[in-house]
C-alpha cells in the first residue's frame, strides 16, 4: 500500500533541510578566513547553534500542546531559513554568529513539529515504511549536501548559507501549500492519551504525564535510542572518530571516503529498515542495531591494522545507525504517550544534550587515557543500551502495558 501523500511530503522537508546542512559544513573555515578569526571562534557557529535548538526545546515543550502544527513546522521552516540568509550576507564575524546561532531557535521549532507531525499521519500498519523513508531522504541529504557545499564555496564562501536558507524557505512554503490537510492537528494531551490506551492509564491513574512517560516501557526505550543516536552515532562518529583515524595514520582525504562509506551505508539500512519491522516487529530491528554497532566499536580498536577493517568499521557503524533511526521513530509513533508534546520535546531535547555532551566527554577521555578507552566506554554503553531493549523486547511478548 502507498504511504499516504502527507509523508512523502514530511520526508521531502526533511530531505530540504539535510541537504541544507550538510550544504554549510564546508564553508565554515572558508568563511572563518574571510572573517579572520580561527578555529575556535568559528566552533561557536556550531555550539551556538546546538544551545538555541536546545533553549527552544526546553521552552516549546511545555506550550507545543496549544499549538497547530503545521504552522508551527512553517514558521520554524521560515525562521531558520530567513536568518540563515541574512547569516550569509553578514558582513562581519559578531553578525554572523549572532544570526547563526538564533536560527537555531528555528531549527527547534521545525524538527519537534515535523516529528509530532510525522506520529500523527504514518498509518499504524506502515510506521516502519514511514520513519524509513523519513530517515533515508536525510541521510541522502546529509550525503550529498558536503558535495554541494564543497562546489558552492568554490564560488563566494558566502553562497551556502544563502543556498540552505532558500532550501528552508522552499520547505516552509511546501508546508503551507501541500500540508492543507493537515493543518489542524495538535499534539494529543495526556487525557487523549489515556483514552488511547485505556489499560495502561488504568495502572498510571493519578500520575503526572512525565511520570507516565517514565512508566511507558516503549518511551524509555526511544530515550535510550535517542541517546545513543546523539552521543555516539553523531557525536563521537562526527567529531571524535575523524581525528582518531588521522591519528592511527589515514589521510584527511581518506577519512571522508570512510565518512561517506558509512553515510551510504546509513541510507541503504535506514531505507530498508522500516519496512522489514513492520513485518518482524520493532525490537528484533534494535537489537541487530546495537550488535553491529558493538562489533562496529570492537574493530575500531584494531583499524590501523588493514585498512579493509577501517572500511568495515564506518559500514558498520553507518548500519546501526541506519536501522535505528527509522525504529526509534516508529516505536514513538507506536507507543500510547507518543502524540503528546512532552514525547515530541523529550525525544529531541535527548538527542540535542547526548549530542553536545558526547563530543565533550569523548574528546576528555581521550586526552586524559587515549582514544581507545572512548571506544571501549562505547562498548560498554551500547551493551547496556542493547540489555534495555532485549529487556523491552521481553516485555513485549508479555504483553505488558506500554510495551506493545
Amino acid at each position: 500500500m502507498r504511504l499516504p501523500r502527507e509523508v512523502m511530503i514530511l520526508a521531502f522537508i526533511s530531505f530540504l533541510s539535510s541537504i541544507g546542512l550538510g550544504i554549510v559544513v564546508p564553508s565554515l573555515p572558508a568563511l572563518g578566513a574571510d572573517y579572520g578569526v580561527g578555529i575556535a571562534a568559528m566552533s561557536v557557529a556550531i555550539s551556538g547553534f546546538a544551545a538555541a535548538r536546545l533553549m527552544t526545546n526546553l521552552t516549546l515543550t511545555p506550550i507545543l500542546r496549544r499549538m497547530r502544527l503545521q504552522p508551527v513546522l512553517a514558521i520554524g521552516l521560515a525562521f531558520q531559513g530567513l536568518t540563515t540568509i541574512t547569516a550569509g550576507l553578514a558582513q562581519d564575524y559578531t553578525s554572523f554568529i549572532l544570526l547563526r546561532s538564533i536560527s537555531g531557535a528555528g531549527s527547534a521549532a521545525f524538527t519537534i513539529a515535523s516529528t509530532a507531525l510525522m506520529v500523527a499521519v504514518a498509518p499504524s500498519d506502515r510506521r516502519g515504511r514511514s520513519m524509513s523513508l523519513l530517515a533515508a531522504m536525510t541521510g541522502i541529504g546529509t550525503v550529498s549536501g558536503p558535495a554541494l557545499g564543497g562546489l558552492l564555496v568554490t564560488i563566494d564562501p558566502h553562497l551556502p548559507l544563502i543556498v540552505y536558507g532558500s532550501s528552508l524557505c522552499v520547505a516552509a512554503v511546501v508546508t503551507l501549500v501541500f500540508l492543507h490537510r493537515v493543518r489542524t492537528i495538535r499534539t494529543v494531551s495526556r487525557q487523549a492519551a489515556e483514552a488511547a490506551d485505556p489499560e495502561a492509564a488504568a495502572l498510571g491513574a493519578g500520575r503526572s504525564l512525565l511520570r507516565r512517560l517514565l512508566s511507558d516501557n516503549l518511551f524509555v526505550t526511544v530515550v535510550v535510542c535517542q541517546a545513543v543516536n546523539g552521543g555516539l552515532y553523531y557525536g563521537v562518529r562526527s567529531a571524535i572518530l575523524p581525528t582518531y583515524m588521522e591519528l592511527i595514520g589515514y589521510t584527511a582525504g581518506f577519512v571522508g571516503l570512510l565518512l561517506t562509506v558509512g553515510a551510504v551505508s546509513q541510507v541503504i539500512a535506514s531505507t530498508a529498515s522500516g519496512t522489514i519491522s513492520d513485518r518482524i516487529g520493532r525490537f528484533p530491528m534494535l537489537a541487530g542495531s546495537y550488535v553491529a554497532a558493538i562489533a562496529s566499536f570492537t574493530l575500531f580498536l584494531f583499524a590501523d591494522a588493514a585498512v579493509a577493517i577501517a572500511v568495515i568499521s564506518f559500514a558498520a557503524l553507518g548500519l546501526a545507525s541506519g536501522l535505528q533511526q527509522s525504529t526509534a521513530g516508529a516505536l514513538l509513533a507506536d507507543s500510547p504517550n507518543g502524540r503528546t508534546a512532552a514525547a515530541a520535546g523529550i525525544y529531541w531535547i535527548t538527542f540535542d544534550v547526548t549530542a553536545i555532551i558526547g563530543p565533550t566527554v569523548g574528546g576528555i577521555v581521550a586526552e586524559a587515557f587515549g582514544m581507545p578507552w572512548v571506544l571501549i566506554g562505547g562498548i560498554v554503553l551500547l551493551v547496556a543500551a542493547l540489555a534495555n531493549a532485549v529487556r523491552s523486547w521481553w516485555r513485549s511478548a508479555r504483553g505488558r502495558p506500554g510495551a506493545a
